[in-house]
């Protein structure tokens, strides 16, 4: 009889430390999952105003003939959003140390969350969101080249009484211009990837806190 009980109590004793395992790992995989939801949240967030901004001003980013004095106009457009707002005065002060540091730190958070997206979201839509912050970052970057060697043509043809054309063939202009354009290019393919709805269908699933099964086999699948 006293064995019986000894056996009843030792599987007493084990369901209950079983019990008190899965519990844990219950547990554990719930905060793992919210830690990851936050996570993706904060990126897809700041995508998703970046995207909206890009799409409200894409019309002005078109290719076009000669020096593109406006350049420092689309610079502010682009970075008029609550993430990037402090570094639009960056593009009239491009040879003042502070706010190039400001730029680049700036341009540093925002290729640091693109290869944070493609390990937190999975498949491609990791990718196609990695593209687009990618893209973005480059583009100002390009802008802000593109500004200093702006500022220099006009005032070396103030200074040496030259034309805005020879001052530009002085200064190699159109291969400044060239790589502006691709950057612009590369920014609207990565946009026009990321809007699909392929594309913000697996992001919009992978962003539930709880996954059903078709959830996780449709975000690999299609």
């Amino acid at each position: 009889m006293d064995s019986d009980w000894a056996t009843i109590a030792a599987c007493a004793s084990a369901f209950a430390a079983t019990s008190a395992l899965a519990i844990s790992l219950f547990q554990m995989r719930q905060s793992n999952g919210q830690a990851l939801f936050s996570r993706r949240l904060n990126i897809w967030l700041t995508t998703e105003k970046l995207m909206n901004v890009y799409s409200e001003n894409a019309e002005h980013l078109k290719p076009g003939d000669g020096t593109q004095l406006a350049n420092d106009l689309c610079f502010l457009w682009l970075t008029n959003t609550t993430s990037l707002q402090e570094i639009g005065p960056a593009i009239s002060n491009v040879l003042d140390g502070e706010w190039q540091l400001k730029l680049h730190l700036k341009l540093d958070e925002i290729r640091s969350q693109a290869s944070e997206a493609r390990y937190i979201f999975k498949g491609n839509s990791g990718l196609a969101i990695s593209c687009f912050l990618d893209a973005y970052q480059e583009l100002l970057f390009k802008m802000y080249q593109y500004q200093i060697l702006a500022s220099k043509i006009l005032d070396m043809a103030q200074e040496h009484r030259l034309s805005l054309e020879e001052t530009c063939a002085e200064v190699y202009e159109k291969g400044y211009r060239e790589e502006l354009f691709a950057a612009q290019d590369a920014l609207s393919a990565a946009y026009q990837e990321l809007s699909t709805r392929k594309i913000r269908g697996k992001i919009k699933r992978q962003m539930r806190l709880v996954s059903t099964p078709k959830d996780i086999v449709d975000t690999f699948l299609n």
